[in-house]
């Protein structure tokens, strides 16, 4: 099955609302997600919900553009 990258650091509410929005997919479908961000944060949040770990992967990424930056 293919893998979905999304980047958990962008949007608004970000990091938080996109992965509980991850979190609850993976509850209800099959499909592989990667989320793309700051590890340690993604899995702080990931610890206070309830996910299949199988169906979510984190690809660390240390660095992001805020969305205060030019």
């Amino acid at each position: 099955m293919p893998t979905i990258a999304i980047d958990a650091m962008g949007g608004d509410f970000a990091p938080d609302e996109v992965v509980k929005g991850v979190a609850q997919l993976s509850l209800e479908t099959d499909i592989q997600c990667t989320l793309v961000g700051d590890e340690l944060r993604i899995q702080e949040i990931l610890g206070a919900t309830t996910y299949t770990p199988e169906n979510i992967g984190i690809q660390h990424a240390r660095e992001f553009i805020g969305m205060a930056e030019d």
